[in-house]
C-alpha cells in the first residue's frame, strides 16, 4: 500500500447533500482498493488566485489515505462527474522521509571571556626608616704640634725654632 493526498477546491456555497456525495465517493474508492483514511477534513477557506467558473472564493479540504495504487484514477475519475461540485483537485504520492542516522557533531565548549581584571588600589607602603650608622669617633691624633694646648712635663720638639 502507498500513501496518497488528495486536496480539492469546492464553492463556498456548496449544499451539505453534494458535499457528501464527493466525501462518500473517496470513502468508496479508498475502500475499493483496500486502504483506510487517516485524514478526511475541511482545511481553510480562502481567496482564489484567479476566478474559477466566475467564483472567487473556495472551500478547501484534504483527504490522506493508504491504499493500492488503482486508488488514484478511482477517486478522480469520480472527480470528473463532480464537475459543478468540485472546481479543482490534486493527488500526491506521499513518500516517507529517509532518515539517515546523523552522528552527532561534538561539542566545541564556548571561549570563555575572562573578566576584566580591575586593577587593584596600590596601597604605599609605609616607609621604614633606615637605621642610622653611627659615625666612627674622630680622634686626633697624639702627636699633634699645639703649644698652647701643652703640658710642661712635654718634651720639646724637634722643630726649629725657638730655644
Amino acid at each position: 500500500m502507498q500513501s496518497y493526498e488528495t486536496v480539492f477546491i469546492t464553492s463556498i456555497d456548496i449544499k451539505e447533500d453534494d458535499l457528501n456525495k464527493v466525501l462518500g465517493k473517496i470513502k468508496e474508492a479508498v475502500s475499493k482498493n483496500e486502504g483506510e483514511i487517516s485524514k478526511l477534513e475541511k482545511w481553510q477557506q480562502r481567496e482564489l488566485a484567479y476566478p474559477i467558473n466566475d467564483l472567487t472564493k473556495g472551500v478547501y479540504y484534504i483527504a490522506e489515505y493508504k491504499a493500492n495504487s488503482g486508488v488514484v484514477s478511482d477517486i478522480e475519475s469520480s472527480f470528473k462527474f463532480l464537475r459543478e461540485e468540485i472546481l479543482r483537485f490534486l493527488t500526491v504520492k506521499v513518500k516517507l522521509a529517509k532518515v539517515k542516522p546523523v552522528k552527532p557533531e561534538p561539542v566545541k565548549p564556548e571561549p570563555v571571556k575572562p573578566e576584566p581584571v580591575k586593577p587593584e588600589p596600590v596601597k604605599p607602603e609605609p616607609v621604614k626608616p633606615e637605621p642610622v650608622k653611627p659615625e666612627p669617633a674622630k680622634t686626633e691624633p697624639e702627636n699633634t704640634d699645639n703649644s698652647a694646648f701643652k703640658t710642661p712635663d712635654a718634651k720639646p720638639t724637634e722643630k726649629g725654632g725657638e730655644s
